[in-house]
């Protein structure tokens, strides 16, 4: 035993001297200058390499103690891992965190502590998406409203796949840049709370779309004149070679026009929907994009209500035709229009439709966690198992006492 703690101990010791490398080898930044280690900052990677370095001899002493001593060997380490768990972490946060301190230091006042007053502000008068220019992270979430920074308390998966097609990094949350404007109206964003030292950037790089409309103590908060409510139809798609062909950038002006389809789903489409001509293709400027707004208004649904298990919209269509929602699709989701069980349609590389017959449609989407029934099936039946094996237990032990 004692042979394989010390051969385990060389080969740690290895792996951690080898990783000084990172800061010693010869490296050059952009402009050709000369420098030591591929590390961001040296101070820091020395410091952690230190406390790692620490770490080791602790580890060593102890093994040593514990020869000694092997009947207190497993308090000595259990102190040990403890005490050296504390140190650690108190480097860590010196390191990592106490830089952030000045950043920090209103976010509980500009998150929760604002949380009643933007409320009071925003309307509830229908569905909406917010966005948060340069704010502290999920503000959505502390307002309990729907955000493209985080569409909820969860990252679903196909919004992975959605987002870097129109060019948005997502990484912690998605901060989509102002120039991308028209995804604000493919999103249904209706207002950006913007902190009040941010408002000279924000208005001198947001489209004229943005109005102000009130101030907290922090915060100002702008209105979208373009704002498309939740859940409307188009006139047209575009395939995915077209679709492909287009810069990231402007992608979403042109999903604002076309539905985003694929080969098998074109095949299956419906009469409404015709090939986006190429002139249209072409249209992609800022007035092109209000008049895409406006157009995807007026074949906007009459209601949209988020659920606690989904959401629910009346739709009345000319013909029969895709009812498109900015929804992240994902396979929890079930569909029901009129009361009969429908296809969900995963369009624009990630979101959702549905198709709708022509004159009145209740349409309703339910979301169940995918598994969550057969893991509570699993746990009941675990739990019967642990019952029977806990009661037989019980049994042996009283035949034995007697």
């Amino acid at each position: 035993r004692r042979t394989v703690f010390r051969r385990a101990l060389r080969i740690v010791t290895l792996c951690t001297l080898a990783t000084a490398a990172f800061a010693l080898v010869p490296n050059r930044d952009e402009e050709g200058n000369f420098l030591l280690g591929v590390v961001d900052n040296q101070w820091r990677f020395w410091a952690l390499f230190l406390v790692s370095v620490i770490g080791l001899g602790l580890f060593w002493l102890l093994l040593r103690r514990g020869r000694k001593a092997p009947q207190r060997f497993a308090g000595l380490l259990l102190a040990g891992v403890v005490g050296f768990s504390f140190f650690y972490g108190s480097v860590h946060i010196s390191i990592a965190k106490y830089g952030q301190w000045q950043h920090d230091l209103e976010y509980p006042q500009r998150t929760w502590g604002e949380v009643s007053e933007l409320n009071a502000l925003l309307p509830d008068d229908g569905f909406y998406r917010l966005d948060a220019y340069e704010c502290y992270n999920n503000m959505g979430i502390w307002l309990d409203r729907s955000c493209i920074n985080c569409f909820h308390s969860t990252v679903a998966p196909h919004i992975l796949e959605f987002y870097p097609t129109v060019g948005v990094t997502r990484d912690v949350n998605s901060k989509p840049e102002l120039d991308l404007y028209a995804l604000r109206g493919l999103l249904s964003v209706r207002y950006t709370i913007v902190p009040k030292e941010e408002v000279d950037s924000f208005e001198e790089s947001a489209m004229s779309c943005w109005k102000l409309t009130d101030t907290t103590e922090h915060y100002a908060l702008y209105e979208n004149e373009a704002f498309v409510p939740m859940g409307f139809t188009y006139e047209y798609y575009i395939t995915e070679e077209e679709f492909g062909a287009i810069p990231e950038d402007d992608r979403a002006n042109i999903l604002m026009k076309a539905m985003l389809l694929t080969e098998e789903q074109i095949a299956a489409a419906p009469a409404a929907l015709q090939p986006l001509p190429e002139d249209t293709l072409d249209a992609r400027s800022y007035e092109d994009y209000l008049d895409d707004c406006a157009a995807r208004r007026t074949n906007a649904v009459t209601t949209f209500t988020a659920t606690r298990t989904g959401f629910t919209a009346e739709a009345d269509l000319e013909e029969e035709n895709l009812v498109f929602f900015s929804v992240p699709y994902d396979d929890g989701f079930s569909a029901t229009v009129n009361g009969e069980e429908a296809e969900i349609w995963k369009v624009d590389n990630g979101l959702m439709a549905v198709l709708a017959p022509a004159g009145y449609s209740e349409i309703v989407f339910t979301y169940r966690t995918p598994g969550f029934a057969p893991a509570c099936a699993v746990t009941a039946a675990a739990w019967g198992v642990y019952a029977v094996y806990a009661v037989a237990l019980w049994r042996r032990r009283r035949l034995t006492a007697r």
